[in-house]
């Protein structure tokens, strides 16, 4: 009986043992597992969890869309002054073809034929 209580008192010390150690090892490693969390959050504090990238994802494609639309009006505008200019351009050739065809005294300064002379016959005076 004696050696009985004796190896039921040493089995209950090692199972102490057992499980202090295993205690032991369980803070160990919840303290491992913080300080590499706290360091994962500190070294990569602008890594955003898979949430944060979903919203900033959605965020990007409305920026995108916005930014699309602004580009398609804005080469509209574009294509509406290019159309207009090519009209003036076309215009001012015209009206050049005329004045020469017709004689070329416009009257006008740098118009073809007007040769930088007021109406008046004078030559304009420049100005300092």
């Amino acid at each position: 009986m004696e050696a009985e209580r004796e190896k039921l008192t040493l089995k209950y010390y090692i199972s102490e043992e057992h499980v202090g150690r295993i205690h032991k090892d369980v803070e160990a490693s919840e303290r491992l597992t913080d300080r590499a969390r706290r360091e994962l959050l500190e070294t990569d504090a602008g890594v955003p969890c898979g949430c944060e990238l979903d919203g900033r994802w959605d965020e990007l494609k409305k920026a995108m869309e916005t930014k699309e639309e602004e580009v398609a009006y804005l080469q509209h505008l574009l294509r509406e002054q290019k159309e207009e200019m090519e009209a003036k351009g076309a215009a001012l050739e015209e009206r050049t073809q005329k004045a020469t065809a017709g004689g070329g005294a416009l009257g006008e300064r740098g118009a073809p034929g007007g040769g930088g002379v007021r109406h008046g016959g004078a030559p304009e005076q420049g100005t300092l």
